[in-house]
């Protein structure tokens, strides 16, 4: 009779006890205890789970691979995100940088306006240049660059609807001894020259209220200060 390759015990206790040797036991059956030799079953059961092993190792490294593609997107954003923010304040800093320095260029180039035209109407006041000097400066706190071009602010600065001819009426009645030819207001002609200079005359109160440079110039043109 032929061995079977698997037996229960029941099945064991009944052979011989030369037969019985042939067998090793595993759990509740007896087996042929025979090298490199496996049954149908147990071939099927190491192929099936060589097979499990194999998805298993794929599954992880796909795992890994969607991973690795999620972790690189990822830096890949927060990347563009910083090189944008970076960019960002670049671009901002410029453009503070040059808005800045377009609002110092606008203000020179209206300073330089103001400068001309104050200066263009002293020189048609006076042929002195110390005068004229002082006359500009006057002038220039009068004056102030617009949309619609120079406009004439009054003491305070505020703007005015008052013209250049209207302004330069007002300084040469403020400061008649600055101008060429002139006379002060509620002063008398002299028939006398001093130096070839036409003789001014101001109040106390009038002479007071100039600056130092102004008053240096009133003195040396030969001015006159009377009592209030």
């Amino acid at each position: 009779m032929a061995l079977r390759y698997k037996v229960d015990e029941s099945e064991f206790v009944e052979l011989d006890e030369t037969q019985q040797g042939f067998y090793r036991q595993e759990g509740n059956v007896f087996v042929l205890d025979v090298d490199g030799f496996q049954d149908n079953e147990a071939l099927t059961l190491k192929a099936k789970v060589e097979q499990l092993l194999t998805e298993k190792k794929e599954a992880e490294r796909k795992s890994r691979e969607i991973e690795e593609s999620a972790r690189r997107e990822v830096e890949e954003k927060a990347k563009s995100a910083g090189d944008f923010e970076q960019l960002y304040k670049s671009l901002s800093q410029k453009y503070e940088s040059l808005e800045s320095e377009y609002t110092g260029l606008q203000g020179e180039i209206k300073k330089g306006s103001v400068m001309n035209e104050a200066t263009r109407i002293a020189n048609s006041m006076t042929r002195d240049t110390a005068r004229a000097k002082l006359l500009t400066e006057k002038l220039a706190a009068r004056l102030s660059v617009t949309d619609d071009g120079i406009k004439v602010l009054d003491q305070s600065g505020s703007l005015t609807v008052s013209s250049l001819d209207e302004l330069t009426h007002q300084i040469k009645t403020e400061y008649p001894f600055l101008v060429d030819g002139s006379q002060a207001s509620g002063g008398a002609a002299q028939g006398s020259k001093a130096g070839g200079s036409d003789l001014k005359q101001v109040t106390r109160t009038e002479f007071d209220t100039m600056d130092q440079f102004t008053r240096s110039e009133f003195v040396r043109t030969g001015g006159k200060i009377s009592d209030d």
